[in-house]
């Protein structure tokens, strides 16, 4: 959806994700995205594959994310080092 978007970065927390089963490439190489999604309801998501794959910038908590339908996450927070560094 934003994917290589390198100058999106706005506040998405109002989405309604509740219905959502795919994720995958969301935000990969959305280099300027640092948006707050921490209130996503992401309990039916399936897929989320590279969704954060190079977004660089990207750097909010993700922690209250119900993930536990999740099949397919591979390489999903890939180069996101700096978040386990804070």
């Amino acid at each position: 959806m934003f994917n290589n978007a390198s100058a999106f970065n706005q506040d998405l927390n109002d989405w309604d994700t509740s219905n959502v089963l795919y994720m995958q490439n969301m935000f990969k190489d959305a280099s300027a995205f640092n948006g707050n999604i921490s209130s996503w309801n992401t309990s039916k998501v399936t897929i989320i594959d590279s969704m954060f794959n190079n977004a660089s910038a990207f750097n909010q908590s993700l922690n209250d994310w119900d993930t536990s339908n999740v099949l397919y996450m591979q390489i999903c927070l890939r180069m996101l080092v700096h978040l386990m560094e804070t």
